[in-house]
């Protein structure tokens, strides 16, 4: 029987609506200053309007709960959707406040940057962030220390092995050198 591999936590970015004006897109790049990018605009619109909404459904279809790290500025701009998908009983999780780098920030900064963005979910939607995701991963040398082994990545990782314990077929292994 060949073996089955898990990937827990399911998340779902929530990003879109906090991004700056005329963000990066996968669009061409090809609007003259001073004009609105409006297919990217309503790229990101399409976001909180129609795929979160549509997830949502379908992970209620399926039975599976997810965590949803939020932008703060996008939580800000869309309360409602935020509050929705903790209503539907998936974790919020911090995504920051805003898509701004976070690598280069000062520890006091970038301290700042995180607390505002859990607080933004926390004033929508009355749940206190169970985790934190970094801008396209790309943390500051501090995150770490204030995110390693947090209880909520032990949390994770032990409700995790108690599902996957309780599977034939799955197998625990080292990845090979």
């Amino acid at each position: 029987m060949a073996a089955a591999w898990w990937y827990l936590p399911i998340e779902m970015q929530f990003e879109a609506g906090g991004q700056p004006e005329n963000a990066e897109s996968p669009f061409p790049q090809n609007m003259q200053q001073g004009y609105k990018d409006l297919p990217a605009e309503t790229w990101y619109q399409y976001g909180y309007k129609e795929g979160i909404p549509r997830m949502l459904d379908n992970w209620d279809k399926h039975g599976i709960k997810v965590s949803s790290h939020m932008v703060g500025a996008a939580v800000a701009k869309n309360p409602a959707l935020a509050k929705e998908i903790v209503q539907r009983g998936h974790e919020a999780a911090a995504h920051g406040m805003s898509w701004s780098r976070q690598f280069d920030m000062s520890y006091e900064v970038e301290k700042k940057f995180i607390r505002d963005g859990v607080e933004a979910v926390k004033q929508a939607t009355g749940a206190t962030t169970v985790g934190y995701n970094a801008n396209w991963l790309r943390r500051g040398e501090n995150t770490h220390d204030r995110i390693g082994g947090s209880p909520q990545m032990v949390k994770m990782t032990g409700e995790l092995l108690r599902y996957m314990q309780k599977h034939k077929g799955v197998v625990f292994k080292k990845k090979k050198k």
